[in-house]
């Protein structure tokens, strides 16, 4: 026979649970981290754009590098009347006031740029 045979069983009244003091003290401790953590969040997001966009420069950059290697040159600033499709070539600024819709420099490097 067991030792614990005659003792008496204590029957509970209700199962033991969180009381609403210690749900609002848990929920406000996990508030706190999350609001200490947010502001690194935000600096690697704006390191990331930042970064994002010092490469987007220097690959511009690169692809005018290339396109002078290419032409001896570097692209027009703008040409009024498009010249023929990939000509590419040296040219002046068209400073007539009812110039045509042209092509811009940014144009002339798009085969140079590695996106």
């Amino acid at each position: 026979m067991s030792r614990y045979a005659n003792l008496p069983i204590r029957k509970r009244s209700g199962a033991r649970a969180f009381t609403l003091i210690e749900l609002l003290v848990a929920m406000s401790i996990i508030g706190i981290c999350v609001s200490l953590l947010l502001p690194a969040v935000q600096q690697a997001r704006e390191a990331a754009r930042r970064a994002q966009c010092a490469n987007n420069l220097k690959q511009m950059g690169l692809a005018l590098q290339s396109y002078h290697d290419t032409h001896q040159c570097f692209p027009p600033g703008y040409l009024g009347d498009p010249p023929d499709h990939g000509a590419g070539g040296c040219a002046t600024i068209n400073n007539t006031v009812e110039s045509p819709p042209g092509w811009g420099w940014s144009v002339y490097i798009l085969p140079n740029l590695e996106i």
